[in-house]
This record gives C-alpha cells, sequence and structure tokens, in this order.
C-alpha cells in the first residue's frame, strides 16, 4: 500500500556486530524510490520514505539504541506521510517522510539495502508487513506477547485491535535448511529466496 503500512523483525547482533549502517528491510526500484528500515551508524533505528529523490530519513536517535547480545522487537509505520519508529514496543519517534513509491512490482530485500549495499552483520526472525498502519498498542501487544515471543501474528490477540486480515507477508524463518523462506502470511506468494545467508536455532527470547 503505497498510503499506509507496517512493517517489524526481531533483530539480533552479537559482539562487535553493530558497526556501520546495516539495513533490515528494504524495497523500492532506486536509491531515489524506495522504503527502508535500517539502522544507523550509531546504532540508532532509521526509517526512509522516499520517491523522486524527496523524502526524510528519520532518526530514532542515538539516545534510545541497539544494543549487542540481545534480541530487539524493530517496527515503523507509515500513515499518508507520516512515519513512526518502535524499539522493544515503544514508540521512538514521529515524523514526516516523502511519499511512499507506488509503481509497484519493485523488489523487496530482507538483511541489505536493495543496491546490495549496507548488509546485516546479525540475525533476523520474524520479519512481517501489513497493509495497513498499526497503533502504538499493536506494537506494543506485539512485542509484549506473555507466553509466547514471538507472538503469533496469525491470531487476533497478537493485536491490541485485530490486525489479522492486514497480514500480507510473514517469513517466520523456521524452515531450517534449503534456500527459501515461505511467507506465512500467503503461502506461495512472494516466498523468499535465501542468498549469502544461512539459518540460525537462536530465535527471540
Amino acid at each position: 500500500s503505497a498510503t499506509a503500512f507496517s512493517m517489524s523483525c526481531w533483530v539480533f547482533f552479537g559482539t562487535g556486530g553493530l558497526t556501520g549502517k546495516q539495513c533490515f528491510i528494504s524495497s523500492g526500484a532506486s536509491a531515489n524510490d524506495l522504503i527502508r528500515l535500517h539502522k544507523g551508524n550509531s546504532h540508532e533505528i532509521r526509517f526512509t520514505v522516499r520517491t523522486g529523490g524527496s523524502g526524510a530519513d528519520l532518526s530514532g536517535g542515538t539516545g534510545t539504541v541497539l544494543t549487542e547480545n540481545t534480541w530487539h522487537h524493530v517496527a515503523a509505520t507509515y500513515s499518508s506521510g507520516t512515519g513512526k519508529m518502535y524499539l522493544d514496543g515503544s514508540l521512538l519517534s514521529t515524523g514526516t517522510t516523502g511519499s511512499a513509491p507506488s509503481t509497484g512490482g519493485d523488489s523487496l530485500d530482507i538483511g541489505r539495502l536493495i543496491t546490495s549495499a549496507h548488509f546485516v552483520d546479525g540475525l533476523m526472525d520474524e520479519v512481517a508487513i501489513w497493509d495497513a498502519t498499526l497503533s502504538d498498542a499493536d506494537i506494543a501487544a506485539i512485542y509484549n506477547a506473555p507466553n509466547d515471543i514471538p507472538t503469533d501474528l496469525s491470531l487476533a490477540a497478537a493485536y491490541d485491535t485485530d490486525r489479522t486480515s492486514n497480514l500480507t507477508h510473514w517469513w517466520r524463518m523456521e524452515e531450517g535448511s534449503g534456500s527459501s523462506v515461505v511467507n506465512t502470511a500467503n503461502s506461495g506468494t512472494n516466498d523468499g529466496t535465501i542468498s549469502g545467508a544461512t539459518f540460525s536455532t537462536s530465535v527471540p527470547s
């Protein structure tokens, strides 16, 4: 959706793994037409929405940063030019972005920028995308699932408001082997192909 969407994932960085810029989720046709959720040089969460070179790279600030040897939940939402970023269930910042690209057919990359740069030097799990703007309470509910971390996003109980019909992509990364990951939200549609990554038995906890 070019007017409303949300994305989230769990990330883990071992000792020394937080160096430089690293991109969690990116989509677009070029560096001037893209959406990306990433970390900056200062370990901060960043969110970019840009069309025709116009747009903002929002920063979660250096006061709240990713840390080593800890699983973190990272999320971003977009609604008609307004972006929000979250870390471990809490809102980091809200800001004005550019318009989201709407041409369709663009690639989507997990663990790197679409230009084959800014690779993640760590682990990723439970990557999800919705075609709606999740609320602050929805993000908090996903992070704070009491008995199942990460929570089952296919259940209404995973959200403050039922968002199950809006979940369009959900790569759980639970295959354990092979070169593909299933889009659990719609198996067979936009399943992922692994390139240069391997599976891990470490999971968010």
